[in-house]
């Protein structure tokens, strides 16, 4: 349940049009809280564009309680990728631009930090001077500073779209936000002050199409959320979505402070964090905008939407898995004990039932897929580590261990078995020897799979 505005470009990008330049960036993150360090590992575009993507955003990244650390240029990654590092680090940046026509440009740790406008200027004239034609910068909602960095691009002769983002949605799926919510009680410093928190999944699309589609250029896109939500707002609707009881216990920020500095955290992320929620988080921001549905001409993600996905693919999971799992124990079982005609007119009886008689099992068979596609689509760009090694294996084990061998074998099996002559001695013993001990060995491959799936769903998204 995370989500990375960069990771997602990435992943997008990797299918725009060949003829332009699309230079992409690995970038490491350090959770503030030291929890993960996650590599955003570059796709393998063969023929993509190339597009230059610098590290993702100061702002909003850390407002997802990530202190974002970027690597210099050194090396390429693939056939047209170079690697970042370090924005102090200036001579690493003629490598990067060469050759690029288009750069997605983000600051860390936030470009209200001191230094931010000096490096946003300097990258810009270098980015022209290399005929880089079109800039996106990803900004922050409310911050002065960040709109002084805005007016570098926007004065600096080349086409530019500015993506000024509001706090994350996934600030409660990876970062210092993560750990609250899987202990049940969000802690923070901020009040009953509402934010119409975005999902980062919009914010890559819109840089996507800005970077690589006409009639973006000029635009500033103030992008939010369809709602505006406090943080006991959130902790409500995450505990809906999740049935866990998930509270939001609000927390002096004094303390907040003190006890991020008592956890070992960099001065400059308890002075981002001071800032974020002394200042940012003072209801300047509490209305809505229009920046999603401008640039993509449609609404924005909800909170819901996303949670709502994950859940219904978990439970849909896990009816299949226990159908599988009492056939396999129960019921195959029982019918081994059955003689040659009795066993293959009760299976014959079972599969017309299941088949063509009670459409029941068939929906929910085809709904985990639907489900589990949408929970893979939705959560791979967004999830991170762990937690998206398990969203991958738990679709690889369903589709893979379920889907699969269902229609490839299970299937089938039923359907010739339907056809076999229950008159003739031969012809039963004959028919039930090509299907029981197959049809058995492949359904404890599918009860396996549907089992381990479950599982997996459970622990990422219910536990």
């Amino acid at each position: 349940m995370g989500g990375d505005p960069y990771r997602t470009v990435e992943a997008e990008a990797a299918g725009a049009a060949p003829g332009e330049h699309v230079l992409g960036v690995r970038v490491r993150e350090q959770a503030a809280t030291d929890v993960e360090t996650q590599d955003a590992a570059l796709q393998d575009r063969r023929q993509s564009p190339r597009t230059l993507g610098v590290q993702p955003d100061g702002g909003a990244e850390l407002q997802r309680g990530a202190l974002p650390t970027v690597l210099p240029c050194e090396q390429p990654i693939g056939d047209s990728e170079m690697e970042v590092r370090d924005w102090s680090d200036p001579t690493g940046w003629d490598a990067c631009l060469g050759g690029v026509d288009a750069a997605y440009i983000t600051y860390a740790p936030d470009l209200a930090m001191p230094g931010a406008t000096d490096a946003i200027q300097a990258f810009v004239e270098r980015a022209r001077e290399h005929g880089v034609r079109r800039l996106v910068l990803l900004s922050g909602r409310g911050e002065p500073e960040a709109q002084a960095c805005e007016r570098i691009v926007q004065h600096s002769g080349l086409e530019w779209t500015v993506v000024r983002a509001s706090w994350f949605l996934q600030n409660f799926s990876e970062g210092a936000f993560t750990e609250m919510v899987h202990a049940g009680r969000i802690t923070l410093p901020a009040g009953d002050t509402p934010e119409p928190f975005v999902d980062v999944r919009d914010i890559a699309e819109i840089a996507v199409v800005a970077l690589l589609e006409p009639g973006h250029a000029g635009e500033v896109y103030e992008v939010t959320g369809p709602r505006l939500l406090t943080f006991a707002d959130v902790a409500a609707d995450l505990s809906a979505a999740t049935g866990r009881t998930i509270a939001y216990e609000p927390v002096p920020h004094d303390g907040f402070l003190e006890a991020v500095r008592d956890s070992g955290a960099p001065r400059d992320v308890v002075w981002m964090l001071d800032y974020l929620f002394s200042t940012v988080l003072d209801g300047r921001n509490a209305h809505l905008t229009d920046g999603v549905r401008r640039a993509l001409g449609r609404e924005p993600t909800d909170l819901t939407d996303y949670a709502h996905d994950v859940v219904a693919a978990t439970l849909l999971v896990s009816l299949v898995a226990g159908f599988l799992f009492a056939f396999a124990v129960v019921v195959m079982p029982g019918l081994r004990e059955l003689d040659d005609g009795a066993y293959i007119r009760a299976f014959q009886a079972i599969d017309g039932v299941i088949q063509r008689d009670d459409p029941l099992f068939g929906l929910v068979f085809v709904g985990a897929i639907v489900a589990m596609l949408a929970a893979l689509v939705l959560g791979v760009p967004a999830l991170a580590g762990v937690e998206r090694a398990m969203l991958i294996g738990a679709g690889a084990l369903y589709l893979g261990g379920v889907l699969v061998p269902t229609a490839a074998v299970n299937v089938p099996l039923n359907n010739r078995l339907q056809g076999v002559d229950v008159v003739g001695v031969e012809e039963r013993a004959a028919g039930r020897r090509a299907f029981e001990e197959r049809w058995n060995r492949w359904n404890a491959v599918r009860t396996g799979a549907a089992v381990g799936a479950a599982a997996l769903m459970t622990v990422l998204f219910v536990i």
